[in-house]
């Protein structure tokens, strides 16, 4: 039952820290996510649970400390594995290229001036792991590039749209 208590005591310390720290009128999404990860990560039996329970139950760690690292200083090493090999297969499948073989006659190289290029856009985007950066936002910004080369001197260079 003591036991029981001391884990209510530190669990509500940790609640009252994200609030503190997250919490407003306009947005309760940080605060609300804030709270779902401290309790789907303190869950899980690890080294990291232990650590962070134990610094909550004997007051050694602040509430508002925990709530200010990263998120990353919670995950296991195999949860920190299979977050960065899913960031590297989302940054190879980001940056995608798509051939079309336009012509312009009205551009002029840089190199050696000559009239008439061939172009291709060049799509890229910035990767994060928010989950909109992974899963697209109606409101995230594009970086859409023309890729150009002479014609003449097979010159290329870059140009954004």
């Amino acid at each position: 039952a003591a036991d029981a208590e001391a884990g209510q005591a530190a669990a509500d310390r940790l609640e009252r820290g994200v609030f503190d720290a997250l919490y407003s009128e306009e947005d309760l999404r940080d605060y609300r996510a804030k709270i779902r990860f401290f309790a789907r990560e303190l869950r899980r039996p690890s080294e990291v649970q232990q650590r962070v329970l134990k610094g909550l139950l004997d007051c050694s760690v602040s509430a508002a400390s925990i709530v200010a690292q990263d998120e990353d200083d919670f995950l296991s090493a195999e949860s920190l594995a299979k977050k960065a090999k899913l960031r590297e297969e989302l940054m190879k499948s980001a940056v995608t290229e798509v051939d079309f073989p336009y012509e312009d006659s009205t551009t002029r190289c840089p190199a050696c001036d000559k009239l008439g290029v061939k172009w291709k856009h060049k799509s890229t985007r910035a990767i994060s792991s928010c989950k909109s950066d992974i899963w697209g936002s109606k409101d995230k910004d594009d970086h859409n590039s023309r890729m150009c080369q002479c014609t003449g001197c097979q010159h290329e260079w870059t140009t954004t749209e």
